[in-house]
């Protein structure tokens, strides 16, 4: 049985009237399937879980919604016994859709879904988050400390996000916000360490580091040009800086096409497992959504791959 995961406030809070109308695409062509409108934050994580759980009918799991909401489903989801995922970005930075070139959108899912059963499977790993004193974290796109979670946690906590997303406008707020924290985002010392080879890195100057399974973030910055989801590796790109006009240009270098690899200040590890333990805490997200702040983390592509149809 087809199970969808549908978060209404999506898509600027459209995603209800667009559901709505996919929905009945879906019934005029004789489609069976259950659908489940989240309530709140943490809704997509449990449905997940349980649709996932050993006597489900659930043989194909679709989820509408943003990178968050994807996010949700990936915490919700067993190492191994999910279903397959079918996915209809409905959000404002669309990270995962763009990375790995989706072709399925809210206009033509009804068409890719008629024919679920003979779309090609595509593996994508699930990175996992270790922050100490905060929990384990899986994402699917990227998880970072320092300046790029910072950017997240002003438009969590600001109103700049909700009114430019009403405007239909949401990259202008990654932009706002991001340009705000150039000028002001901590660069702290820390030790970096590659587990696949045992080196090990003392950095000053530290104003971000981040983990990717997918090489773009924050509405399509692409920090790690060259991540891949299926070859059980990480990207983990860190910035250096002694002081915040040269981190200004390494940004602007990987805005314009992803010219700050290889740049003095760039490091880039490509890893299975890479930690960071910092001097000072600095916040930490995963997939954009804010876990808290602390000084240590442990990056890790976890082996089992999840099935995504398209």
């Amino acid at each position: 049985m087809l199970h969808i995961i549908i978060n209404p406030v999506s898509a600027s809070g459209n995603a209800k009237q667009n559901w709505m109308s996919l929905e009945q695409e879906l019934k005029t062509a004789g489609v069976s399937f259950v659908s489940h409108l989240t309530q709140g934050p943490g809704d997509a994580r449990l449905l997940a879980g349980q649709l996932a759980a050993p006597g489900s009918d659930c043989g194909l799991l679709a989820v509408i919604g943003g990178d968050g909401t994807l996010n949700e489903v990936a915490c919700g989801l067993p190492e191994e016994g999910a279903p397959p995922l079918f996915y209809i970005p409905s959000g404002s930075g669309n990270d995962f859709a763009g990375g790995i070139a989706l072709p399925v959108s809210m206009k033509n899912a009804a068409e890719y879904l008629k024919k679920a059963s003979s779309l090609p499977a595509h593996r994508v790993d699930r990175g996992c988050c270790e922050a100490a004193g905060l929990g384990t974290f899986r994402f699917f796109v990227s998880s970072g400390i320092g300046y790029d979670a910072h950017v997240c946690y002003d438009l969590e906590s600001g109103s700049l996000k909700k009114t430019m997303n009403r405007l239909h406008l949401g990259f202008l707020s990654f932009l706002v916000v991001g340009i705000k924290n150039m000028f002001g985002c901590p660069l702290v010392s820390g030790t970096v360490t590659d587990h696949d080879t045992g080196e090990q890195f003392a950095l000053d100057h530290i104003a971000f580091a981040a983990a990717h399974n997918l090489p773009r973030e924050g509405g399509g910055f692409r920090f790690a040009p060259q991540a891949s989801c299926d070859d059980g590796k990480l990207d983990v790109v860190i910035f250096t800086a002694k002081n915040h006009l040269r981190f200004i240009w390494l940004l602007l270098c990987a805005a314009f096409g992803g010219r700050h690899i290889g740049k003095k200040g760039v490091l880039l590890i490509r890893s299975s497992k890479v930690s960071i333990a910092a001097a000072s805490d600095l916040c930490v997200h995963t997939d954009g959504e804010v876990t808290g702040f602390t000084q240590n983390v442990c990056f890790d592509s976890q082996g089992a791959p999840f099935t995504f149809l398209f």
